[in-house]
């Protein structure tokens, strides 16, 4: 199975992260800090991220002999909730379904440490497995024990799991009310969504059949500096290509060319020849073709004419600039003076005010 790029680059920071990790532990312990280095050989959180690795390589008895490991290595009791969520997954990769939900039920427990990432992951747990109304309800108290800065309970992920989970049952509206809710709240608390969150957004978008709004959220997500991936990049376009396809089967022509067009108003998707070429195949079949490269031609008349536009505005504020910088500093030649100024000098007038 092919890698793209963005797999292989996560993969390659995961590597060194793990190379710079090493090189802690083998500092501690050349610094004769071996029981600091042991205990952070034995911490939960890196547990977590091993037996995470395993579980999506479907392999359930290596994570459960991970969390053995580390309950040996804890004196049999693993207080911190974090790797829960992986040993769920662990036994429902191996059809312990019971075994998966009593230790769900430990989250529940009094003096269990559950933290933001310890919940986002049972919640993933609980949505890709059938789970998913149990995993409603555990977002419901984790929204009400929410209470920041002094208890974090959910983070951004825990929203993705969810909206994911609602689109993976094909319940699009309840996902669209869930991220439009989510998307507005976390806007207003400062937190950033990320590109899977917008790409979920997106998703959800076109199978509302909703392109304008898919697009603006792909235009929020390049304003916010993020970097589309060619994942995301791929499901907008592929988005844009399925809406075309239904209205072109629907015989609404003109419905396609109101899309392109607005692609055309710099909506962040290139609308490059294999797009146009796909969008001329649509209108071959009507012999509209020529609807494209009109349409095309018209969009490029009209950003001349705002070019133009602009470029006379420009002036226009230069001119505007020269008259109050003379107001404000004062022209001292009278009105008859300036009359016979010579051509010369006025150019000379001209450049001096706008240097300034």
């Amino acid at each position: 199975m092919a890698l793209s790029k963005a797999t292989c680059r996560k993969s390659d920071t995961a590597l060194e992260h793990f190379k710079q990790f090493i090189l802690i532990v083998k500092g501690l312990i050349d610094n004769n800090k071996v029981d600091r280095a042991m205990d952070i050989i034995k911490d939960p959180l890196v547990y977590h991220y091993l037996m995470l690795g395993y579980a999506r390589n479907s392999d359930g008895d290596a994570v459960l002999r991970l969390y053995e490991d580390l309950k040996g290595k804890l004196g049999g009791v693993v207080e911190d909730g974090v790797v829960l969520g992986s040993l769920m997954k662990g036994y429902f990769l191996k059809g312990m379904e019971n075994e998966a939900m009593e230790c769900y039920q430990e989250v529940f427990l009094e003096g269990k440490k559950m933290s933001d990432i310890a919940y986002s992951s049972v919640l993933n747990a609980l949505a890709k497995n059938g789970k998913f109304d149990e995993a409603l309800k555990l977002l419901d108290r984790m929204i009400k024990e929410h209470n920041p800065p002094a208890k974090l309970v959910v983070n951004l992920g825990s929203f993705n799991v969810m909206v994911d989970g609602y689109c993976a049952q094909g319940r699009f509206k309840e996902a669209n009310q869930e991220a439009e809710e989510v998307y507005g709240e976390i806007e207003g608390e400062g937190v950033n969504p990320d590109e899977y969150t917008y790409g979920l957004l997106m998703d959800i978008c076109f199978e509302e059949s909703r392109p304008d709004d898919a697009a603006d959220y792909f235009r929020k997500m390049v304003e916010s500096s993020l970097r589309p991936n060619l994942a995301v990049y791929n499901r907008m376009v592929d988005g844009y290509q399925l809406m075309m396809k239904v209205l072109s089967e629907a015989g609404r022509l003109d419905d396609v060319l109101q899309i392109i067009d607005m692609l055309l108003d710099d909506n962040g998707v290139d609308f490059d020849e294999e797009f146009q070429e796909f969008v001329k195949a649509e209108l071959r079949k009507e012999g509209r073709e020529e609807d494209l490269t009109k349409l095309m031609d018209l969009t490029k008349a009209e950003a001349k004419a705002k070019e133009a536009e602009a470029t006379e505005a420009a002036k226009k504020r230069v001119g505007s600039g020269f008259l109050l910088t003379s107001k404000l500093f004062g022209n001292k030649e009278t009105e008859s003076e300036s009359a016979v100024a010579t051509p010369a000098e006025s150019s000379e007038s001209t450049v001096a005010t706008t240097m300034y």
